[in-house]
């Protein structure tokens, strides 16, 4: 038998009406559940750095010299990932270049101790690449 829309809207309103009489029954509300109870930094709801030590940190990084940090030359792309195993921690680097179409993946390679280590062996076979290709 179908159920028509005024008997559902009565059992929706009837749903509605037993969710609100829970919610607003004084023994569901006896623990102070009120955000300000449970945390002691709150300003505008949202729980706040009490040291700003994450401000502290933004000057720190204004003050360094990105301009050697990170400089994957325009047209390239690497991907470094960790694996997926801990014991041994190993990190892989691929080294991505922009075609036409899409991304060409020109070489990928694993047995990194650390991701810095495979940023630096991405950046080189980058910049040997590009000069094998610039002496042609």
């Amino acid at each position: 038998m179908a159920t028509t829309i005024n008997q559902t809207k009565t059992k929706m309103s009837k749903i509605n009406k037993e969710v609100k009489e829970f919610l607003n029954a004084p023994e569901n509300n006896k623990e102070p559940w009120e955000i300000g109870d449970l945390y002691e930094h709150i300003k505008g709801g949202l729980t706040y750095d009490k040291e700003n030590s994450f401000i502290k940190f933004q000057k720190k990084m204004n003050e360094k010299d990105f301009d050697k940090v990170l400089v994957i030359p325009q047209g390239w792309w690497l991907h470094i990932s960790p694996l997926a195993r801990i014991n041994p921690e190993e990190w892989v680097v691929g080294v991505l270049r922009k075609g036409k179409a899409s991304w060409i993946t020109e070489v990928c390679k694993s047995k990194f101790d650390n991701s810095q280590d495979a940023y630096d062996w991405g950046i080189k076979w980058i910049n040997e690449y590009n000069e094998k290709k610039s002496n042609k």
